[in-house]
């Protein structure tokens, strides 16, 4: 198991657009009204890596027929498939396709449900993914605030982990390369709206409204961008720098590295 610090970047640093570092799938639950770093994450994908082999709706920020809905505003139709618990769904069928003709790194950027739906009905398609990009995970008794020196209401919640437990204690007992973005990375690049210059129009209106909803409860105007930290990975995982950790399943995901002076990006290897 190993552990990966974030690349040191800096506010006028240009994305590089280049080849991607893999083939790709995306497991996403973008919403039309919060949480726009699903729908970044989207658009960053598209401008650096291209299109995906196939992107599959999961439940997270909202339910998955809705997210199935809102994924088809920002991929084409063709691309998205409908989550699914059954092994002879199109989900199921889709992926190991894809899978089977080429290997593929998943980045799962909300529940990791359907990721560990296909790995419970297809245990072999385990041996044709590189790796998969989960965010989720902290580290002993932290704690997330949206504004830590106000901590109103509750701290952050591991929602993609806490959406489903079991899923991830499936994910991980697969034997399937897992690495983490934790809250520790994610929530350490935060962005004003007006950064976001490479979004079309609609896109820098939600991220903008979003923002603004935020500020009653302490929001500072600059938004967290957890998935869009885990998309940069897949595009250059070569920026990051990696470490061991161990991983413990339980009321929270809980992510310790052997070397305490590493924190940042995690990278499991389940088993």
């Amino acid at each position: 198991m190993s552990a990966c610090t974030i690349p040191n970047w800096q506010p006028e640093d240009a994305v590089s657009v280049e080849d991607c570092s893999t083939a790709y799938a995306v497991d996403t639950d973008p919403s039309a009204t919060k949480d726009p770093d699903d729908r970044v994450a989207a658009i960053y994908m598209q401008h650096t890596c291209g299109k995906p082999q196939v992107v599959s709706a999961t439940r997270g920020n909202v339910s998955a027929p809705r997210a199935f809905v809102n994924a088809l505003e920002i991929w084409p139709r063709d691309l998205v498939v409908r989550a699914a618990d059954s092994c002879d769904s199109e989900l199921v069928k889709r992926y190991q396709k894809e899978l089977w003709g080429q290997r593929l790194t998943i980045l799962s950027i909300g529940s990791v449900r359907n990721i560990a739906t296909l790995l419970s009905c297809q245990p072999r398609l385990s041996e044709r993914i590189n790796e998969v990009v989960v965010v989720a995970g902290r580290t002993r008794g932290e704690e997330f605030w949206l504004n830590p020196r106000w901590r109103l209401f509750r701290p952050l919640r591991d929602l993609n982990f806490e959406t489903d437990r079991d899923a991830m204690v499936t994910l991980l007992q697969s034997g399937v390369r897992v690495t983490f973005i934790p809250f520790a990375s994610g929530s350490s690049i935060r962005v004003h709206p007006f950064e976001l210059r490479f979004l079309p129009q609609a896109e820098r209106v939600r991220v903008r409204n979003w923002s603004l909803t935020l500020l009653p409860v302490g929001g500072e105007g600059a938004l967290p961008l957890f998935d869009v930290v885990a998309a940069a990975y897949v595009h250059d995982p070569r920026a990051f720098t990696c470490v061991a950790v161990r991983a413990q399943v339980g009321e929270r995901l809980v992510l310790q590295t052997v070397d305490r002076s590493h924190r940042g990006l995690f990278r499991l290897r389940a088993g």
